[in-house]
């Protein structure tokens, strides 16, 4: 398999990536291969180990894979896969998979709002956050009792007068 490329006339050809000389437009042509083929073993042809990640992230989404996810060994791109499977999906079950507090609050939170479920929100760690994403739901759902699941006083007051 190989990428387009103009020659002198602008007409485009087929080459191999590995016959790209220049080695940052090589890494792209094989990032593009590997995303195009959904074949994340293709990734490993890349120099770089952090571009390597990068492309089986890709490669995960376009298969829609969670354990090509699972597999990343960085932290951070293993995080980021796992965030927009579940963003895309919908499936707050690949939210806890993820390992950072911060991104998981965030998927979570991105979940609740596409599924409109507050238990989802309930899931949420940070308070100000889980606060938050229970006002967001109580006003995309006009329901009035949820503004009752809310801790700080401040959120609560505002979660009260904007369902009056």
């Amino acid at each position: 398999m190989g990428c387009t490329a103009p020659d002198d006339m602008g007409r485009e050809f087929i080459v191999s990536c590995g016959e790209l000389e220049h080695p940052h437009i090589r890494d792209l042509c094989i990032m593009r291969q590997a995303i195009k083929s959904k074949e994340p073993f293709t990734c490993q042809d890349l120099n770089n180990a952090s571009l390597r990640e990068v492309c089986r992230r890709f490669v995960a989404y376009e298969k829609k894979d969670p354990e090509l996810c699972r597999s990343i060994e960085s932290e951070n791109q293993r995080d980021l896969c796992l965030w927009r499977l579940a963003e895309n999906t919908s499936e707050e079950a690949l939210c806890q998979g993820i390992e950072s507090c911060q991104v998981k609050d965030e998927c979570l939170i991105e979940v609740a709002e596409k599924t409109r479920d507050p238990n989802t929100c309930f899931k949420v760690g940070d308070q100000v956050k889980k606060d938050l994403c229970i006002l967001m739901l109580s006003r995309k759902t006009g329901n009035k009792s949820l503004c009752y699941e809310i801790s700080e006083t401040q959120t609560l007051n505002h979660c009260h007068k904007t369902m009056i």
